[in-house]
């Protein structure tokens, strides 16, 4: 498939999933065609959109606004907002017994960034993420990955 193929695939997919959640149907989850000039990588927001609150896909919320804990939820407390989920994410290392001194965001290179690796199917250390939770598709983590490749930006 070609890239700007599958810019459009991811696209259309991005679109499903926001129709599928109930969000409002005018936003997009992004979409990168990486043949032409102007990109657009997802943002922040969306990704945190996606994976934090409570009636997300991720629902990372669940685990990662309660105080640091080894166990519960491998000593990343992202709070409750998207500027402290940004603020733990993007530039600390983990703190976990299982993964640590792991950069969780390298801005640009999501296969060093321990939060996207945490999300696919053989994580580095410690489990998959969301723990107990549905698994994020392809065209989920294909947001992830992009939102990273494209530096990591906060919007």
């Amino acid at each position: 498939m070609s890239r700007a193929a599958n810019a459009w695939t991811v696209a259309l997919a991005g679109l499903s999933l926001v129709a599928a959640l109930g969000c409002d149907q005018s936003r997009s989850l992004g979409s990168i065609d990486v043949d032409a000039g102007d990109q657009h990588a997802p943002t922040f927001t969306e990704v945190y959109e996606l994976l934090f609150p409570r009636a997300s896909v991720g629902q990372c919320e669940m685990c990662h606004a309660l105080p640091a804990h080894d166990v519960v939820n491998g000593m990343l407390e992202t709070g409750m907002t998207k500027d402290s989920a940004y603020d733990a994410l993007v530039g600390p290392m983990s703190q976990s017994s299982r993964c640590m001194s792991r950069p969780l965001i390298v801005p640009g290179e999501p296969d060093m960034s321990l939060f996207y690796l945490k999300l696919l199917p053989d994580p580095p250390c410690g489990v998959r993420m969301p723990n107990g939770g549905r698994q994020l598709s392809d065209d989920e983590l294909e947001v992830v990955r992009s939102w990273i490749v494209a530096g990591a930006p906060n919007d």
